[in-house]
């Protein structure tokens, strides 16, 4: 239980950094792709404080609170407001002039996706260890996040105007999945099989 607590307590800060990385690394491109993916990470900060939320309701240490399912419901929502809104954004963008990514932007959004993708995956395993589907679902979220970012990234390198349209497009279609998936695992999920003795 209280590891659980721990995890979704450091799951802030490193949203926050995260945030940060991605921030500075915008600010250094005119990527329409790498602005909407860096104000994405808000929702990161907003799901990782729902998710400690809903582990401060948890009574049991194996078993979920109904809160953490409607948690994760909420988290589902979330993600595909973000994936519906970054799709209008790249209906809706110009070829505005990019300006180059330098070498310091592009590393801190390499930086900024690798610790995504590693919390990610620790904070699946760990969920999935205790039956915590809100946490699970957050990992996954951050997950996804990975792919998205390494395109996108990819784009603003290029500084392709259409290619950068295309991208932040593929990455709301991206997220729009990942929200099925999440709410899918909200509404199914059950508490994991243990193992009986047979004589």
């Amino acid at each position: 239980m209280t590891k659980l607590r721990g995890i979704a307590v450091v799951s802030l800060g490193v949203a926050a950094g995260v945030f940060a990385l991605k921030w500075v690394a915008a600010d250094m491109t005119g990527s329409l792709a790498m602005r909407a993916n860096a104000l994405e990470k808000l929702l990161n900060i907003a799901t990782a404080g729902i998710v400690l939320f809903a582990l401060l309701s948890r009574r049991n240490a194996r078993q979920p609170a109904p809160a953490e399912r409607v948690a994760s419901a909420l988290l589902a929502l979330l993600i595909g407001y973000a994936g519906l809104s970054l799709f209008q954004q790249a209906l809706q963008a110009t070829d505005a002039a990019a300006r180059a990514l330098s070498p310091a932007g592009f590393a801190a959004s390499l930086l900024a996706s690798m610790l995504n993708g590693l919390w990610g995956m620790m904070l699946v395993r760990t969920g999935r260890r205790y039956n915590a589907p809100a946490m699970v679902a957050d990992g996954r979220h951050l997950q996804a996040d990975v792919l998205g970012s390494l395109l996108i990234l990819s784009g603003a390198l290029l500084q392709t105007g259409w290619l950068d349209r295309m991208l932040a497009a593929g990455v709301a279609l991206l997220l729009a999945y990942r929200a099925g998936q999440v709410m899918r695992d909200a509404l199914c999920c059950t508490a994991p099989q243990t193992k009986h003795a047979h004589t």
